[in-house]
């Protein structure tokens, strides 16, 4: 079976740090530790992702993997989540180690970081569909990688904006949105 390969949204101020973010969570794919007996850590916007804060498992609190269970149908572990700077990631492992779901949360986004947020996802040729009644602004985006279709919802609301990727319809992907974007 060929693995699929999440493509998430790129905070713009994120960008130096890409390589080493994929780098940790390809370890973290191969960690049967959960996330909640990672070490905390702090992060600044030049130095290394870090393991999860307080602040971080809060995030990812607002989904677990029994939501990505019964929305997407996939056996989910509990999150590894890593944090840089403002943005956390709260990656939902399938039991064969590859990404079922990727939950992203950056707490410093305003409407010129979300606006090239979006710019990213044309830039790489996603088709993008409109997407209302969450948040202050919405998107969706669908791209094949491989013989499955990738999607992704991106809400901002406030400060906060929301990003999550699947190999999955985006209708599923939008359901879980929809659960996470009333916590905020």
């Amino acid at each position: 079976m060929a693995q699929t390969t999440l493509r998430r949204p790129r905070p713009r101020h994120a960008w130096p740090a890409i390589g080493l973010a994929l780098s940790a969570m390809a370890l973290a794919a191969c960690s049967s530790s959960p996330a909640s007996t990672n070490p905390t850590s702090t992060s600044s916007p030049f130095s290394p992702p870090t393991t999860a804060s307080a602040a971080s498992d809060q995030l990812c609190s607002l989904v677990n993997a029994a939501d990505v269970r019964t929305i997407f149908g996939a056996a989910a572990r509990a999150p590894y989540v890593i944090q840089h700077g403002t943005v956390t990631t709260c990656s939902f492992l399938a039991p064969n180690h590859g990404v079922a779901v990727s939950v992203h949360f950056d707490t410093g986004a305003n409407s010129a970081s979300f606006a090239s947020e979006k710019a990213v996802f044309v830039t790489d040729g996603e088709s993008l569909v409109a997407v209302t009644r969450l948040g202050d602004e919405s998107f969706g985006a669908t791209a094949a990688s491989g013989q499955k279709t990738v999607s992704s919802v991106v809400v901002r609301k406030g400060t906060t904006e929301v990003a999550v990727t699947a190999p999955a319809p985006l209708s599923q992907v939008h359901s879980l949105v929809a659960q996470i974007v009333p916590k905020l």
